[in-house]
């Protein structure tokens, strides 16, 4: 059977669930339909917390802020283990007086 005989199947068996489905959504009460609502909200919440949908696909983007304040006491870095603040070393200190 070629492929696209296949997927046109596929693709008319999922409009078919499709249309039943919207036309039981269109026959329940409102009653069904909050209710359902709060379900499928609990559901998510849920499914959210589980491992495949915590996976990160993309590598998270450091961002490096190349402007610097001299009037800060502090100096803030960010990398892998999340942001930094620390006092500003000794000798800068020192220097700028």
């Amino acid at each position: 059977m070629p492929l696209i005989v296949t997927a046109r199947q596929a693709g008319a068996g999922i409009a078919a669930m499709y249309r039943r489905y919207a036309e039981w959504l269109v026959s329940i009460s409102w009653k069904r339909f909050i209710l359902l609502s709060i379900v499928l909200l609990i559901v998510a919440g849920i499914l959210s917390d589980l491992p495949p949908f915590t996976w990160d696909l993309v590598e998270p983007k450091l961002v490096k802020s190349k402007r610097a304040r001299p009037s800060r006491d502090v100096d803030v870095t960010v990398d892998e283990q999340g942001v930094r603040i620390k006092p500003k070393r000794e000798h800068a200190a020192d220097r700028h007086r």
